[in-house]
């Protein structure tokens, strides 16, 4: 429902109200399951967590989750003429708008193979045709639509309910912790015309998603960080086993296996395909200025001073949109295509999340682009040969310049360094971009970060560097630098990669044979004036060896930290193109 409402003459309200309803999807034999983490598990239920197989009596419904009934999206904006000549304009407006990618990337795509019990694969070759080319390719080894084949050893995991615990499995889950995802919209801006067929516009825009779609494959059994920190290397000395751990875990494992939050289940074997706490924040201002063609020129300037910040399990390959699906030969559904994102680090305190929301990887402050378009004054109707006729018009008549400019700054980039036993990320103890200007652009190639802003995580005492470097886990437990976080951010706003600026030019002349035939010839040249901006550098944290040669855990041979060898953009590009209309 939306609507638009004139209260008066110079304010208009458009208000409306959404009520989305994503549903979960499920599977024609049933083949789906969740993992339910306050079930006592079936299978040894004095431990909590265990897997519910769908139309089951732990399970009875066949989705996975009911949909969410809550998705009611008001929307509310207005527009105002504060003056007589209507020549201003005030507008502003707040959103919230819902999306379905929660269940679009823990549903379609994730396909039953992927579920906890159904990790399961078995080799079948098979020719529902008859005709004996079992396993050519040719001919289908079974009809999709009446179920997989019997395999012999196959079992049903509902069939007992299989829980599936101890070493050797690989418990991947749905699993729905929040809301559907949702963004928050709001703007307000102000616009004037100017003389001249000018427009102006400047205003402030913000965005703030929620419980959007993370990090994939999170990891819910592991060994808490507070007793990670306290009991360091110990943990993998290996201990006497509970009586209802022994028989999947004999009776000595590990002992960070009593210190999970299943035990019954081994590090690592229970997590998400997709998580679903994602986060973004956007703030920017932003300014246009237009011109509306007029007297042979139109030209657009658009201007960002802006900010995003993201959580820091948010921006991986996948998207919150999904834009595609793809399929095994079984039929079950992988990703095969997404919209966005980018690679992600995990957090290195996967306790304490929060610590690592940061910049966005595509976060740049500031960005200009221009654009234009100009006839040149030449022909009927212009300043210049307006009374050329014949040949001569047709040669001085249709000739138009176009060309467009980009310049923005660099991205916050991760700074990974020498590791300790629990983060590669390094400390912070200067700012990378000091002395650098004034320096050449081969300088600036050579180092473009100060490697003395950063230190390794474990510090920069030549006694730790070198049990970095040479010494045992025992030996590394006595020291607190071996069990500590590092003091950088996530991604740094102070070492950002190189700024980028280009421009490309196009120039075209109309033959106008007769009114509807032209003959247009184009010359283009993409990045005209033969900018070469700088690529990223190299952000694997090191120093040179040793003034004697030696080397270290910090001091490498060969270290290339801040050095660019390579080039953001291609050479001037020359294009002719001819085109023929009529």
């Amino acid at each position: 429902m939306q609507d638009d409402y004139r209260v008066t003459s110079k304010f208009t309200l458009n208000y409306g109200l959404h009520y989305d309803i994503f549903g979960w999807v499920d599977d024609r034999h049933n083949n789906n399951s969740v993992f339910d983490f306050n079930l006592p598990n079936p299978a040894d239920p004095i431990r909590m967590g265990g897997i519910r197989y769908v139309a089951t009596p732990a399970h009875p419904a066949t989705r996975a989750y009911p949909a969410d009934l809550t998705d009611f999206a008001p929307r509310l904006n207005f527009a105002y003429t504060p003056f007589a000549d209507r020549k201003t304009v005030i507008r502003g407006g707040v959103d919230i708008i819902y999306t379905d990618g929660n269940t679009q990337a823990n549903g379609i795509n994730v396909g039953a193979s992927e579920d906890p019990g159904y990790d399961q694969f078995k080799t079948w070759n098979g020719d529902v045709t008859g005709q004996g080319l079992v396993g050519t390719g040719v001919v289908p080894a079974w009809i999709l639509s009446q179920g997989a084949p019997t395999l012999p050893g196959f079992i049903d995991p509902k069939i007992g309910n299989q829980q599936f615990l101890g070493p050797g499995h690989r418990e991947l889950f749905v699993i729905k912790n929040a809301p559907d995802p949702s963004v928050y919209l709001w703007n307000f801006q102000v616009e004037r015309e100017l003389p001249g067929n000018m427009v102006v516009n400047v205003g402030y825009v913000g965005s703030r998603g929620v419980h959007l779609i993370g990090d994939s494959n999170r990891n819910y059994n592991h060994v808490p960080v507070k007793d990670l920190l306290q009991y360091r290397s110990q943990l993998n000395q290996l201990v006497p086993m509970p009586a209802d751990l022994a028989p999947y875990f004999g009776n000595s494992y590990f002992q960070s296996q009593l210190f999970l939050p299943m035990p019954q289940y081994v590090a690592g074997q229970v997590y998400n395909e997709f998580s679903d706490d994602g986060a973004s924040k956007y703030n920017g201002l932003q300014a246009k200025v237009e011109k509306r063609f007029s007297h042979g020129l139109n030209f657009l300037a658009a201007y960002a001073y802006q900010k995003t910040t993201i959580s820091a399990n948010f921006g991986g390959y996948q998207s919150n949109v999904i834009t595609g699906g793809g399929g095994l030969v079984s039929g079950r559904g992988r990703i095969a295509q997404v919209a966005g994102g980018f690679s992600i680090t995990p957090p290195q305190d996967v306790d304490n999340r929060a610590e690592d929301r940061s910049l966005a990887p595509d976060d740049v402050t500031q960005v200009l682009n221009m654009s234009w378009t100009y006839e040149l004054p030449f022909g009927p109707g212009k300043s210049f040969g307006n009374t050329a006729t014949g040949i001569g018009r047709l040669l001085v008549q249709g000739w138009k310049i176009s060309g467009s400019f980009n310049a923005q700054g660099g991205v916050p980039m991760q700074i990974p360094g020498p590791c300790n036993n629990l983060t590669c990320r390094v400390n912070g103890i200067g700012n990378p971009g000091a002395g650098r200007a004034g320096e050449t652009r081969y300088q600036l190639e050579q180092q473009w970060y100060n490697p003395n802003a950063f230190q390794a995580v474990f510090g920069s005492d030549p006694a730790i560097i070198n049990l970095a470097t040479n010494g045992t886990p025992p030996q590394k437990d006595q020291f607190d630098e071996f069990w500590r976080f590092g003091t950088a951010g996530f991604r740094l706003g102070n070492a950002r990669s190189p700024a980028f600026w280009g421009s490309d030019m196009a120039l075209t002349k109309d033959f106008r044979i007769t009114e509807a035939k032209v003959l247009q010839l184009r010359v283009e040249a993409y990045n005209v004036f033969n900018h070469q901006n700088l690529a990223s550098p190299n952000t694997g944290w090191c120093l040179p060896p040793n003034s004697d040669g030696s080397t270290d855990a910090v001091h490498q041979f060969g270290c290339q930290f801040g050095r660019i060898t390579n080039v953001a953009t291609d050479p001037r590009a020359l294009q002719f193109g001819l085109k023929f209309g009529f």
